[in-house]
Order: C-alpha cells, then structure tokens, then sequence
C-alpha cells in the first residue's frame, strides 16, 4: 500500500476570532461559526499549494468536520 495521509489545520473561523471553542458536534452545525473570508482564502491556498507539489490527484479524497 502507498498510502499517503496528510492532516491540516482548517482555515480561521469566526469561532476562531471570537476566541471559541467548540467541541460539540451541534455547536459545529450553526452558520455562525463559518470560515472567515481570510480562513477560506487559506483553503485555497493550501490547496493550491499541495497540486503545485503534485499531492492531489484523482484517488484524493478531502474530508472535514462540521468544527
């Protein structure tokens, strides 16, 4: 097997910025706490980064949690 894992931080939340921790799957199901416009232009980034290094290809798979 030739697996590859790799784990990354998520982007800045408004959790983040408003110094909260969630830790329970029902707080992580509220809008109010989505990325910020600064957290999601880090996703992109990083996922700009990882197919400029050839470390996406067509068996990636991407999985997140709702946090």
């Amino acid at each position: 097997m030739n697996n590859r894992y790799f784990i990354l931080r998520h982007g800045q939340s408004l959790a983040n910025v408003a110094g909260i921790i969630l830790s329970h799957l029902e707080d992580g199901k509220s809008d109010a706490y989505t990325l910020t416009e600064k957290g999601e232009d880090d996703v992109r980034a990083s996922v700009r980064r990882a197919k400029e290094q050839d470390l996406l290809n067509v068996d990636t798979i991407i999985m997140s949690s709702p946090f």
